[in-house]
């Protein structure tokens, strides 16, 4: 018996919420899984048992010197139904059921996942099978869906080789040897070959006999005999087949079913329903060896044998009564009981022994079995009741008296019997009950608690229907009847005061009635709250374990508990199979927690054991017990304690040169998880919850962080929704109808301004060439800091979240947002794409690093267990995969002296990730007391040390730790003035820290002291510097060295520093917050934008530089210059109090109107105190074409006209019915056009702002406007796409010329159009880059350029304008000429590019390159609409078939022949006749057929009775109406191939035979012949099915 000295927790306060630092470790299983299982036992090389229950795979060893001691697995998060083991023998493959069912590949003898294959199954996984080869690197697996799926994986790599429908009847087992894949189930077998990535079937054909239900399948592996295997038959026959038919049948093998078959060296094993396991020579003759497997509860009973197997002459069965048994098979011994459990629907009842570590469960099985938790084994049982009954009713609840002489059990049928305690074992002669408590009729349903006081001195019983009773047990079970209120319902829970005065009992109902045990009173809430001395803590009501509450809600997932004040926790149990461990006691709702895996269904009970050693959990539906050894604080302690010396260097342990502080080590329950995760090669990984917070703990929130924890990526529109979307365009088009042409003239993307670091960090590099790689918006950009020029990888569809350098420098890789997003490996120098990766993640990229030699490539996922996943990148697949962290991940560095290792650190964590074969594991760090008062903190960036075991990690606290192995050895007092964000090492002389305090750090090796401090502000900036930063000590979100510093900004800046500590900025962007204006220079090549980050930006294009900016208090949404160029219009978004700005600063001279400010363009110099007179944000701005007035668009609907002069409001446009979104002028700035959020189109007169209704719709485009920025109207009709609404499209600008109509709109597209954009779905070019919304396009004086601002991408794109007959120099415009101005450094306005290409990719019609009847005829051919759903047609599927049209009527075909040497021309000739004619190739063989072929046809020789089969003979017909380049000549140059129907010809001229391949399953509409010389000529060829095949043949 364990000791029952057990350190009580320190002493807890009803205020904390914090995890407690106790633990579970899982010791013991009790129980098998074979209901609706079948064939799930394995025994490996070592002789151990392999089995499964719950979601718990077990390893046994069965020998007796081990005791039967268990190690598991614990990778499941529901119940496992399949197994199969490796032909090495040491690695499982586990399945188990979900919505997305997942199979675990784990080495047994070390309990360590080797993969786990995701997104394969639906329902689950019924059966599995490794191929028979040594290596076995593939598998075999079986849904239970409703195709039951049939999937090949290669599994170390995660990657699905083939997907088939399996049959429409479910498939019971599949067998995997050679290229031959094997499925039988109900009434059908089934024959496949794996092909490509196609599994190919023959159906298994039962002849004469009728088809028969098959259970197992049983093969020698001889695959190149034509006896392929033999199964197992639910009428208990052997059937043998040959090929894909029946060979030969064994009648009778078993008197019944046939559910498993082992694999012998000289024959196999068979179990079956009847009880028996038999012996079997490998010519299918018993050998007279067989057994019967009894039943532990009823030798009667007739047991069935679902599995078997066996090693070495030792064989080991279960049975479908959940109990496992092993013997020799050739020595007549008697089987010996290895596993037992209980059996039948469910388990529903558990009690403790009070005196001893034993327990007592029962359940549907109608069995009471008692178990001894210290030697792990069944002592005794009990069939229930005592007197039989039929049907005999269910056991529902168990208590032991408090001196462990009785026992109650309480029935389904409303019954309590009690008996004495009677442990002897069960041979022996039973007891008689002593009292059956049935004495009111009104009692007949569930018992449901049983309860009896400490003392001894009642017993309380709970009924399911709200009954309450409390009986004497002194005065022989004398009923006391007490009743409950009416507001009283099911009674689950019962608890006794220490003295047993009271008892208090509860339910599903939020009630709990306490009651005086002498006088039956129920007590008063108040009274009630003032007991606190219970003895035991099962009601999820009392007062001491709210915690385990929702914290905002009245509301729990957890059904049973037991608090224990020795111990200072809580267990808990709850809906979905977890178990729970919180303080105790625990009165603040939404308590922190820890949970471990391992029941997959509800629980019914926990409870601690009398001397607190162990926690006993009881599932209900997957009938498991689970046992687990409890470990005090003090327990992890020492085991921390064990595990720092086992890592520690050797100079640093007890007996080196130096001691070690023991009281440094954290005694937390984290430490000792981690020790006993390295023991067991991570089994317990899955196991554990990560580490809580305290509510009355840690350092300050810093906000940044936050910010960056909160960040949703999820979008609502996606850039592949575009493609959806343009599908239909067409469909829209009226009869007839031609959509717009496109403009002749295009864009080339020429600089961006901008740099995304407010959410990312460690994204700028230098390259081998010296220049810099980094990203914005969905580009990655490639800067020459020299030249300031930039090249660009444009193939991204969404923005670019993170970015790595191979180590040398040679290769980028870069990830982004998605449904499933790609992440993109591609040489920054010729900027082509190398690889590109998807399918394994979610949401998106968040980190990724390249491997010490650069083959391999780490990504970490956005998804909720942000899923890190390992390729080969330059083959483009997967490694291995492995579920990463709860909390968020901000980076991934690989060990740069060890291929396989890796940390990724995050939300409180850092972890050691180590890639073996085809998996991963990991070891999370252990902070202990070096780190602070403060605990765990955030880790933000790592890099490694000298050695292979130390790397170096920033905090959010602005310290730097230092770890050895997993272990944190030394922390860094602050360093930074808030987070670390960066951190790089410079070879062989030290590191680079960055941080939010704007400071870059040169630090030794050692870390112990700093060689120089860089500031990052406007003091150091050189004169050389393009542009200015935008806030002194901006946070440092990126560094890397290469002969100079370049850091990346919070504030979107990239910095060079030199070693003097002059600072240059090389290229700049808005901060954090949506860009929503933009306005060009009328004179210059100069920009303006403002944003959300609350600034106005002042950029050249010419010196492609920020010139000046101003920061203001509030957010800026909209900017507009005046035509003179001297000032500045901006909107805020929001007023202060809700009023809206109006400021005018113009020299000295300005006072605010209301809704946005006038700027001097000059200096943007000051504002004055606001006034009111719009509450919502500006949307746009528009200065009249002579200055003199300004209209302001707001989100009031109102358009509010200005006097730039006098400084007042002198008209309103008030007939908007919802929000502004653009405003336009004419040229005599007497009209303006408004557009609404209503898709109104409104004209008012100005200044006064009445409006005008006498324009008529076709009037607009003939009226002469200034400016052209709406979306409405006829002449915008072909901007929008199909399925669209008002803010898909958000910004136009028309050239000077009005020709070209520019657009940017929320699938993050800059498109142009040829204007006016009349009719639906017009034809356009489009140019990405963006990668989210494009909120304005503008285009410059001269229209040379167009800008593109993106909403959150905060990137400004310059686009050159590429004219098609125009030279860029000779253009001139009303606004201003351009002769003298120069667009970059390294070409004039007089270059004349090349024609863009078009992006659209439907930008062809008939109507534009002529009209062709055959072409058009195959544009117009619909194959889906003769897809066979079912492979047999029926008549409903026949079609009327169209009378082809007369020869004379019809278009000759043009049919191209491909030779492969020169043919005879006569012979090609007549073929090419012969087709083009009409006239079969049958015909044209026939004409050249000697006399002896017609001898051949015997008429007489036709087959007499019954026909038993066809052959193939002649083919009449050649597929060419539809089809092109598909007749070939083959190698030998006197046959030629081609496709007719569903079948491959393969026709020889001469001769004018055919041979043919049959495998395809429709037309085929497709063919390619392979031309190698060193092999056959091989064929491929393509269907019509929905899943469209390809097939080869040689």
């Amino acid at each position: 018996m364990a000791s029952n000295a057990v350190t009580t927790q320190d002493k807890q306060f009803p205020g904390d919420r914090t995890a407690p630092k106790s633990s579970l470790r899982l010791e013991q299983v009790y129980g098998y899984r074979s209901a609706n299982c079948r064939s799930n036992l394995l025994l490996t090389e070592n002789g151990e048992l392999v089995y499964f229950s719950a979601a718990v795979a077990i390893v046994q060893n069965i020998s007796e010197k081990d005791n039967g001691r268990q190690r598991f697995f614990l990778g499941h998060d529901d119940d496992i139904i399949s197994s199969c083991l490796h032909p090495q023998k040491k690695i499982v493959a586990t399945g188990q059921i979900g919505k997305d069912a997942r199979i675990c590949i784990w080495n047994s003898q070390e309990n360590m996942k080797l993969e786990s294959l995701l997104q394969g199954h639906t329902g689950g996984v019924g059966a599995m099978s490794f191929n028979s080869d040594a290596d076995g690197e593939k598998l075999a697996s079986v849904g239970i869906d409703g195709e039951n799926t049939v999937k090949v994986w290669q599994w170390r790599r995660g990657k699905i080789l083939a997907t088939v429908s399996g049959h429409l009847e479910r498939i019971f087992d599949i067998c995997y040897f050679g290229d031959r894949v094997i499925t039988c189930g109900v009434k059908h077998i089934r024959f496949w070959t794996l092909l490509g990535n196609t599994l190919q079937c023959k159906e298994g054909q039962f002849g004469k006999s009728e088809a028969t239900t098959l259970l197992c399948i049983g093969h020698f592996g001889r695959t190149n005999e034509e006896n392929i295997c033999f199964t197992g038959a639910i009428n208990g026959d052997i059937i043998i087949w040959k090929k894909n038919a029946i060979d030969k049948i064994i009648d009778g093998a078993h008197h019944s079913t046939i559910y498993s078959i082992d694999i012998t060296s000289d024959g196999f094993l068979t179990s079956s329903k009847d009880g028996f396991v038999k012996e079997w020579t490998r010519d299918y003759v018993p050998t007279g060896q067989m057994c019967q497997i009894p039943c532990l509860m009823n030798d009667t009973h007739e047991i069935t044998v679902c599995s078997v197997v066996s090693r070495n002459g030792y064989v080991v069965a279960g049975t479908r009564d959940c109990e496992i048994y092993g013997f020799e098979l050739h020595g007549n011994a008697i089987p010996q009981l290895i596993i037992q459990g209980h059996h039948d629907t469910s388990l529903t009842a558990l009690a403790c022994h009070p005196l001893e570590n034993i327990f007592v469960t029962g359940g549907d099985d109608c069995s009471l079995r008692f178990w001894n938790a210290d030697k792990m084994s069944l002592i005794t049982f009990y069939t229930m009741p005592y007197a039989p009954i039929s049907p005999a009713p269910t056991i529902r609840s168990i208590a032991f008296s408090s001196d462990g002489g009785q026992f109650a059990v309480g029935y389904e049928d409303g019954s309590v019997e009690i008996y004495p305690t009677n442990l002897k074992p069960h041979s022996e002669v039973r007891v008689a009950p002593i009292g059956i408590l049935r004495d009111r009729t009104d009692r007949t349903d569930r018992i449901q608690a049983l309860a009896f006081s400490p003392n001894g001195r009642y017993l309380a019983v709970g009924c399911i229907d709200g009954h309450f009773d409390l009986y004497d047990v002194k005065n022989k079970f004398e009923n006391l009847h007490s009743k409950p209120n009416s507001d009283s319902s099911s009674v689950t829970h019962i608890d006794w005061t220490d003295d047993d005065k009271y008892v208090q009992y509860s339910g599903e109902s939020r009630k709990v009635f306490v009651v005086k045990a002498s006088s039956l009173e129920i007590l008063s809430e108040t009274e009630a709250g003032k007991i606190h001395n219970w003895a035991t803590f099962t009601s999820l009501r009392h007062a001491e374990v709210r915690g385990i509450w929702n914290k905002f809600a009245e509301k729990t997932d957890i059904v049973a508990i037991d608090g224990n004040n020795h111990l200072g926790v809580i267990a808990a149990g709850d809906e979905i199979g977890l178990i729970k461990l919180f303080r105790f006691p625990s009165e603040q709702k939404g308590a922190h927690f820890r949970k471990y895996v391992g029941h997959s269904s509800r629980i019914v009970d926990v409870r601690f054991l009398h001397d607190t050693s162990r926690l006993i959990t009881i599932g209900s539906d997957d009938r498991t017990i689970l046992q687990w050894n409890f470990r005090s604080e003090s327990d992890s302690i020492a085991l921390a304690d064990a595990r720092r010396m086992s890592v520690l260097p050797v100079s640093s342990r007890i007996g080196g040169d130096e001691t070690v502080n023991l009281d440094e080590i954290d005694g937390t329950i984290e430490e000792a998880q981690l020790l006993e995760s390295t023991q067991h090669g991570g089994a317990y990984l899955d196991s554990d919850s990560e580490d809580s917070d305290s509510d009355l703990s840690g350092g300050e929130i810093d906000s940044d962080i936050e910010k960056e924890k909160q960040i949703n990526y999820d979008r609502t529109l996606y850039r592949e929704d575009y493609q959806k979307i343009k599908k239909t365009a067409k469909k829209e088009l009226a009869p007839g109808e031609k959509r717009k042409k496109q403009p002749d003239e295009g864009l080339t993307l020429d600089y961006v301004f901008g740099y995304r670091g407010y959410d990312c960090r460690d994204n700028v590099f230098w390259l081998k060439t010296n220049e810099i790689v980094y990203h914005v918006a969905a580009l990655g950009i490639v800067l020459n800091t020299e030249q300031n020029t930039q090249k660009f990888y444009n193939y991204h569809t969404d923005d670019i979240l993170c970015l790595a350098v191979s180590p040398d420098m040679s290769v980028v890789a870069t990830g982004q947002i998605g449904r499933d997003p790609p992440i993109h490996v591609w040489d920054p120098v010729e900027m082509k794409t190398i690889s590109i990766l998807k399918g394994q993640h979610y949401r998106g990229i968040c980190a990724l690093g390249f491997s010490k030699s650069g083959k391999r490539l780490a990504t970490v996922g956005l998804d909720d267990y942000h899923t890190i996943v390992i390729w080969d990148w330059k083959k483009g697949e997967k490694l291995a995969s492995q579920r990463g962290h709860n909390d968020k991940i901000f980076c991934l560095r690989w060990n740069p002296h060890d291929e396989d290792r890796f940390v990724t650190v995050g939300v409180k964590h850092i972890k050691f990730w180590t890639q073996a074969g085809g998996g991963m594991t990991s070891k999370q760090g252990v902070f202990g007391k070096i780190s602070g008062k403060t605990g765990k903190q955030n880790q933000m960036c790592v890099v490694f040390g000298k050695t292979v075991e130390t790397c170096i990690t920033g905090g959010s606290d602005g310290c730097i730790y230092i770890w050895n192995q997993t272990s944190l050895i030394r922390k860094t007092d602050a360093v930074h003035k808030g987070p670390l964000f960066t951190i790089t090492n410079v070879p062989d002389k030290g590191y680079i820290t960055g941080g939010k305090d704007g400071k870059v750090i040169l630090w030794d090796l050692e870390f112990k002291k700093t060689i120089k401090t860089y500031e990052i502000t406007n003091k150091y900036l050189d004169p050389t510097s393009r542009g200015k930063l935008t806030e002194d000590q901006t946070a440092i979100r990126a560094v890397a060295l290469k002969g100079r510093i370049v850091i990346g900004t919070r504030g979107g800046e990239i910095c060079e520093i030199e070693k003097d500590g002059r600072i240059r900025v090389a290229v700049q962007g808005h901060a954090e917050g949506e860009m929503w204006g933009l306005s060009t220079h009328p004179k210059k090549y100069e920009i303006c934008t403002v944003s959300d980050d609350k600034t106005i930006r002042i950029w050249s294009l010419v010196d492609r530089r920020m010139l000046r900016f101003k920061t203001f208090p509030k957010l800026l949404r909209t900017c507009e210059y005046s035509q003179n160029g001297d000032l500045i219009a901006v909107g805020t978004k929001d007023g202060l109090k809700k009023n809206v700005l109006f400021q005018i600063f113009q020299k000295t001279k300005f006072f605010a109107l209301g809704g946005f400010m006038i700027l001097n363009e000059a200096d943007l110099e000051n504002s004055i105190d606001p006034v009111q007179h719009r509450n919502r944000e500006v949307s746009d701005i528009k200065f009249s074409p002579d200055d003199r007035h300004v209209a302001v668009g707001t989100h009031d609907n109102f358009v509010d006209i200005y006097n730039v002069e006098t400084r007042k409001r002198v008209g309103i446009c008030t007939t908007n019915s919802s929000y502004i979104t653009h405003i336009d002028w004419d040229r005599k700035g007497k009209l303006i056009m408004s557009n609404s959020g209503a898709k109104e189109q409104l004209f008012y007169e100005a200044p006064r702002g009445t409006r005008i209704t006498s324009i008529k719709t076709t009037d607009i485009e003939h009226l002469d406007w200034f400016t052209w920025t709406g979306v409405l109207g006829l002449v915008c009709e072909g901007i929008w796409p199909p399925c669209s609404d008002i803010t898909d499209v958000n910004s136009t600008d028309l050239t000077n010329d009005k020709k070209v109509l520019a657009t940017g709109d929320d699938f993050g597209f800059v498109k142009l159009f040829d204007f006016p954009v009349k009719g639906k779905a017009a034809k356009f070019k489009r140019y990405t880059g963006h990668s989210a919304h494009v909120t304005r396009v503008r285009w410059t004086c001269d229209d040379s350029y167009l800008i593109s601002i993106g909403g959150r991408d905060v990137a400004a794109l310059v686009w050159k304008h590429e004219h098609r007959n125009t030279d860029i120099a000779s253009s001139t415009v009303s606004k201003t000429t351009v002769n003298s101005v120069r667009a970059t450094p390294s070409s004039t306005l007089a270059s004349q590019p090349e024609r863009p290409v078009s992006d659209d990719s439907d930008n062809t019609d008939s109507e534009e390159e002529g009209y062709d009847s055959d072409v058009q005829h195959d544009r117009n051919m619909d194959y889906n609409a003769r897809i066979l759903i079912k492979p047999v047609r029926t008549k409903d599927d026949k079609k009327e078939i169209r009378r082809p049209p007369t020869t004379t009527n019809r278009r000759p075909m043009h049919l191209k022949v491909k030779t492969t040497q020169q043919k005879v021309k006569d012979e090609l000739a007549l073929v090419k006749v012969a087709l083009k004619s009409g006239l079969g190739l049958g015909l044209l063989s026939a004409m050249q057929r000697h006399s002896s072929t017609d001898d051949a046809l015997d008429h007489d020789a036709k087959p007499r009775g019954r026909i038993v089969g066809l052959k193939l003979d002649h083919i009449h017909g050649y597929r060419g109406f539809d089809c092109r380049d598909n007749l070939f000549y083959l190698a030998d140059n006197e046959s030629i191939v081609y496709p007719a129907a569903g079948a491959g010809v393969i026709h020889h001229i001469r001769q004018g035979t055919q041979k043919f391949y049959l495998k395809h399953t429709d037309d085929i509409i497709s063919m390619a012949v392979h031309s190698g010389k060193k092999e056959r000529a091989v064929t491929t060829s393509s269907t019509l099915e929905e899943k469209g095949l390809v097939n080869n043949d040689n």
